[in-house]
């Protein structure tokens, strides 16, 4: 019966919770999500005080714990930091102290605030009267790194944090790969000091994702650079030599420092590479706006035969191929595609080809991705 009761918690509908549990649902159930409906009204949303008085007129319990471990009190801070439903929280705050609600465990989240805060000596003395270093719901390592507060973080990984990060297990983000991502590389520094993981990739032993490939994607390269140094491990795929300092594959750094492939066509950086030197040779080429799945060739001079090029690029990235061929079924195509597309039959099954090769007429470069 508690899934009945929860439907008034999103209406308002003060009189439909009384009839229901007038009916015999349960006020202190848990639903699908591990919630009671007191936890439920209280992060639902955009919080609900009427229903959450409503609850504890009826005799829901303030003291007890949800599935998720969080008190009706706790609950309530997990949204503390949220300005856009500030009031609502207040009302909540005060509800819940007139009902004298448990209020144990909020000492971990004042150690997260404070750590936030940078306040070491809060945290310290919060720690030395017994408050947990971290905890399910609350996290004050991250609190401290992603603040830029690298004493606090010291102290509370001396203290026994963890330094992969709480629950990585189930989300797989450590908070070395966060921080890389971020760019922070005294924060990094720090955690690999404290014995993170450099090799240690975000789905499996067999992904690219680690803290270095997240500081490379995200252009750290400084941060990446010293996470390689660190162990063999922990840049799946390094930068070839031959690609920095002037070398033969310089022109292809950037598609080296973004990882970019077309994994559903089983194409690898390197397979890329290898196709962009060929075009280089033939025609000269420059690579611009490169990321993880797409970059754009402009090339410096164009073959007589343009079909044969067309062809070229089809092949090697169907995806752009497609886009030229999704223009002809679009109802009001742009000005300039329709320019492109005058006096083309889009029912010729070469449609696709003819308009790449007008596009490269006109802009003498090309858009490559790999969904």
């Amino acid at each position: 019966m508690t899934t009945s009761l929860l439907q008034g918690l999103y209406w308002h509908d003060l009189d439909g919770i009384r009839e229901r549990h007038a009916a015999g649902a349960d006020l202190n159930g848990l639903d699908d999500n591990g919630c009671t409906p007191l936890t439920e009204a209280i992060s639902g949303g955009m919080g609900y005080p009427p229903v959450v008085k409503l609850l504890l007129e009826l005799g829901a319990d303030p003291h007890l714990a949800d599935g998720n471990g969080l008190t009706p009190w706790l609950a309530c801070l997990m949204r503390r930091q949220d300005r856009v439903v500030e009031t609502e929280y207040r009302k909540i705050r005060k509800l819940l102290e007139a009902a004298k609600a448990d209020r144990r465990g909020e000492e971990l989240f004042d150690l997260e605030d404070k750590a936030a805060a940078g306040d070491l000596r809060a945290v310290q003395a919060l720690l030395d009267k017994g408050c947990p270093v971290e905890g399910a719901h609350a996290a004050p390592l991250g609190a401290a790194l992603f603040n830029g507060h690298g004493d606090v973080a010291e102290l509370l990984l001396q203290r026994g944090a963890s330094v992969e990060g709480k629950g990585v297990d189930e989300h797989g983000m450590t908070l070395l790969m966060s921080a890389a991502n971020d760019g922070l590389l005294d924060m990094v520094q720090l955690l690999v000091r404290h014995g993170a993981d450099v090799c240690r990739a975000w789905n499996g032993p067999d992904s690219c994702q680690t803290a270095a490939w997240y500081a490379r994607d995200a252009g750290h390269h400084e941060v990446a650079d010293w996470l390689a140094a660190q162990h063999p491990g922990a840049e799946r795929s390094p930068i070839p030599k031959a690609a920095l300092n002037g070398g033969a594959k310089a022109k292809y750094l950037d598609l080296y420092r973004h990882y970019t492939q077309g994994a559903n066509h089983g194409l690898n950086t390197e397979a890329i590479v290898k196709k962009l030197q060929r075009w280089d040779k033939d025609y000269g080429i420059h690579v611009l706006d490169v990321s993880t799945d797409r970059l754009t060739v402009q090339f410096e001079r164009l073959p007589d035969d343009l079909g044969k090029l067309a062809k070229d690029i089809g092949k090697f990235c169907p995806d752009t191929l497609d886009s030229f061929a999704a223009m002809a079924e679009q109802k009001t195509p742009a000005p300039d595609q329709q320019a492109l597309l005058q006096g083309l039959d889009p029912a010729d099954k070469h449609f696709a080809y003819k308009a790449l090769q007008r596009w490269l007429q006109t802009h003498q470069a090309v858009g490559l991705w790999w969904d």
